[in-house]
């Protein structure tokens, strides 16, 4: 992430909902390192543009589009141009169905900037411009995810697959998109950042998610959700 001293804006769409939004105005979105989130994300193009390395492509918007990134779904954002940047992200926890891909959309007709957020529109936009389908249709890639546990190492995993500790490794990055140690720390971090909206110390919620110290795990929260933890943790209340 590209260090200009701003950083997200993340606060819940109203303060008795489970859904979070996170907001960027002025300079261009920083980049941030290749991340995914639990979570299906909505990001809405205000002013300026946006763009992800998704899915062995780069997706671009520009104002009055939106991007669908399914939960899961490694992304990496890239900076794009000079002109100031206004857009929001919408993170939220389906369980029906997701997108089949990541895809960049037109905003509703008649998409008001300045109202009120209306999620259900947005959703109703997506499926029908972009395939669904059950999470559980993607069993290859959850039973990757879910043989690489967080105290597991590679190679016994690999060992219990029949395969080598290299085969596992590029056949869990063809499916998952990430390396499996990159895929692992990402977890702890989504984890970490579901625990953040809690009240445990944020020192305690480190060492439970299997940073190193407080300091090392700050550093890869501001590098992945553009964010520090204690910043989060403030909006997020």
């Amino acid at each position: 992430m590209r260090d200009t001293g701003a950083s997200w804006s993340y606060a819940r769409l109203s303060p008795d909902s489970q859904i979070e939004v996170a907001h960027w105005s002025g300079l261009p979105a920083p980049g941030l390192h290749a991340h995914f989130h639990d979570e299906l994300q909505l990001t809405l193009v205000i002013s300026g543009a946006r763009a992800f390395e998704v899915e062995g492509r780069v997706l671009r918007a520009a104002a009055g589009q939106l991007v669908v990134i399914p939960a899961g779904c490694p992304h990496a954002s890239v900076t794009v141009g000079e002109a100031d940047n206004r857009c929001v992200n919408v993170y939220l926890r389906q369980t029906a169905c997701q997108p089949r891909h990541a895809a960049v959309l037109a905003l509703p007709e008649g998409w008001n900037a300045v109202g009120p957020l209306r999620i259900d529109r947005l959703m109703e936009a997506v499926e029908h411009a972009v395939p669904m389908a059950r999470p559980d249709s993607h069993a290859q890639g959850s039973a990757l995810a879910a043989a690489v546990a967080p105290d597991a190492r590679v190679a016994d995993v690999a060992r219990r697959q029949g395969m080598t500790r290299e085969a596992f490794s590029r056949a869990f990055t063809r499916a998952m998109g990430l390396p499996p140690r990159d895929y692992r720390t990402l977890r702890r971090l989504n984890e970490a950042r579901r625990q953040l909206r809690g009240s445990e110390p944020i020192a305690e919620i480190a060492a439970a998610s299997g940073f190193a110290d407080q300091s090392h795990f700050g550093r890869l929260f501001r590098r992945t959700f553009g964010t520090t933890p204690a910043r989060y943790r403030q909006q997020m209340r």
